[in-house]
């Protein structure tokens, strides 16, 4: 009997000796039942968990097959966590081999998204105690979550991809599983290599924050990896927009942008090429979110490209001074920390030369007399909808006669997404729509005195980073007046002052 088994029937005994007969009964007679009942207490369910391991190892004695109870624990979320944890050990250390091999896939397909650390920390270093090297990809995909709280350093999916990784660097095996992800088939309308992908960019946009790692893996795979259409996305965006797709959500945008199929987005392209060869900026210097500001600025106000970033910030500057602001409140508390100030000239030094090229330029959008009219047409809309919150693209459309004008294109959340009022989610439409816009928008207009509530809050600011986009928040101040602040990835928020209805 191994050491586990032994403990576990020590402590189990102890147990039923302090909770008496009763309990002892129901776990002899019964285990299965026990485990299965959300009415008892969690160290009883555990404590029946460790009964049916042990029964099922020791010789001779009569076998329990728990494994329909354990599947169907396992795989609901609102079972505790630990419960969870439990079943899933005993499923993946069962004496069994084929219980252990069906159990294997379900672990599999459990990781990805799995939102309780008990249960992923007993599939990780389950899978790395055994070798498990075809659970690496599925591994990626959880590493590729935030874990406020935990250190890198400590995450059980860092530890677990070491000791399978056959001594390759954590970035070598996340980049590896983004060159040859699973080729799954999709499921329910879902592309799950396209998912694993970007799940492994994203765990290399934390682990490799500047790109550099990545580039320099790039350059020495793409040569063999030039009929990869999302590898070549990647090295025409290094390469003609001075621009490393950062996230996942970026690969995908990146990928899109050089879809074949999309007509549209191969003229912008070599727009939007010619117009950053003509910037002072560097390779690696700028993001997908500043190429569409860089070709409307080359049309339309060609003397913003030609400038350095201390002209930009001194035009910018210019812009904003004396506009109305409004400093948001909600939030503030003892345990929320202090709020970064969003007046421009306290940001400045935070901004890049496409960041603030990007600012001037929705500027000159969110003024348009059009825009104007249809923001506070939208923003009415919105208070009257109680569901959700609103929110858009801010497009540049072309006119019959050649020129361009400014569009607000508005994307109401889909039934399932409506989360409340408070709360805005971008739909796949829009999403997919957004290819060549110049940001993301969304209103804060629950009341028409809502200046308490200007600016992004907190999950703005995660949509930002993870989107890579230009964002813009419009906050209701009174009814002849929105707040307009400008966000992007890494918390950045610059006031650029009020509308006003005309």
């Amino acid at each position: 009997m191994n050491q586990r088994v032994l403990f576990t029937l020590v402590v189990l005994e102890l147990f039923l000796m302090m909770c008496g007969c009763s309990t002892s009964d129901r776990v002899e007679n019964n285990p299965v039942g026990v485990v299965r009942d959300r009415r008892e207490a969690v160290s009883v369910r555990i404590a029946a968990v460790d009964y049916i391991s042990a029964q099922r190892t020791a010789p001779g004695a009569a076998r329990i097959n728990p494994q329909g109870a354990y599947k169907d624990i396992a795989w609901n979320a609102v079972e505790p966590a630990r419960v969870r944890a439990a079943v899933v050990y005993a499923l993946l250390h069962d004496p069994d081999p084929q219980v252990v091999s069906d159990s294997k896939e379900m672990a599999r397909l459990l990781l990805p998204r799995e939102p309780a650390r008990e249960v992923v920390v007993v599939i990780c270093e389950t899978a790395s105690e055994k070798g498990w090297t075809e659970f690496i990809p599925s591994i990626i995909r959880s590493y590729s979550r935030a874990t406020p709280g935990i250190a890198e350093s400590d995450r059980a999916e860092r530890k677990a991809l070491e000791r399978l990784g056959g001594g390759k660097s954590v970035e070598e095996i996340a980049f590896g599983v983004f060159l040859d992800p699973p080729r799954g088939e999709s499921a329910s309308g879902l592309d799950w290599t396209k998912r694993c992908r970007a799940d492994a960019w994203d765990v290399l946009a934390r682990i490799d924050p500047s790109g550099s790692v990545r580039g320099a893996m790039l350059e020495a795979s793409g040569s063999s990896r030039s009929s990869d259409a999302v590898v070549a996305a990647v090295m025409d965006s290094r390469r003609d927009l001075r621009a490393m797709p950062m996230t996942g959500e970026e690969l995908n945008w990146a990928a899109s942008l050089r879809d074949p199929a999309k007509k549209e987005n191969a003229a912008w392209w070599g727009q939007a090429a010619g117009a950053v060869a003509m910037t002072p900026t560097r390779p690696g210097e700028l993001r997908l979110r500043h190429a569409e500001p860089i070709r409307w600025a080359a049309r339309h106000r060609p003397d913003w490209i030609r400038a350095t970033r201390e002209e930009l910030l001194s035009e910018l500057a210019g812009r904003l001074s004396g506009r109305t602001t409004a400093r948001r409140s909600f939030g503030d508390g003892p345990t929320d920390g202090p709020r970064q100030s969003e007046l421009f000239e306290r940001r400045a030094a935070e901004l890049s030369w496409g960041d603030v090229l990007s600012i001037l330029v929705i500027d000159e959008a969110v003024r348009n007399p059009d825009i104007v009219r249809a923001m506070f047409a939208q923003s009415k809309s919105d208070r009257a909808d109680t569901t959700t919150e609103y929110g858009g693209l801010l497009l540049s459309r072309s006119s019959e006669g050649g020129g361009e004008f400014p569009v607000a294109m508005l994307y109401p959340p889909r039934p399932v997404h409506r989360l409340g009022d408070d709360k805005f989610v971008a739909s796949e439409e829009m999403i997919a729509a957004g290819d060549l816009s110049l940001a993301h928008y969304h209103f804060h207009a629950q009341r028409e005195k809502n200046s308490e509530y200007a600016g992004p809050s907190p999950g703005d600011l995660e949509y930002a980073t993870r989107q890579g986009r230009n964002c813009l928040v419009l906050t209701s101040l009174n009814a002849t007046t929105l707040g307009v602040d400008w966000y992007g990835p890494g918390g950045v928020v610059v006031d650029i002052g009020s509308i006003k209805l005309p």
